[in-house]
């Protein structure tokens, strides 16, 4: 299922540079600020955004399948 007006996934963090997520081509998407929080919470920051699409994913799936929790997660997405 896809979002509308969001790139497409899956989304990857730059492990090189991990302010940075990137989408299927290569493309800078978003990225992550916080310096003062150090680089290791930079990293899972980064990396929580970065699966933010395979987690929209599977909830639309489960919701199409009848999750009512999941259709509720995903509507208050697409507001």
């Amino acid at each position: 299922m896809s979002l509308p007006n969001s790139t497409p996934g899956p989304w990857a963090i730059n492990e090189k540079s991990p302010h940075r997520i990137t989408g299927p081509k290569n493309e800078t998407i978003a990225t992550i600020f916080g310096g003062k929080l150090g680089i290791d919470t930079q990293r899972y920051n980064g990396r929580l955004v970065s699966l933010s699409w395979s987690m929209y994913d599977l909830l639309s799936r489960k919701a199409a399948g009848g999750d009512k929790q999941a259709k509720a997660i995903i509507d208050s997405i697409k507001k």
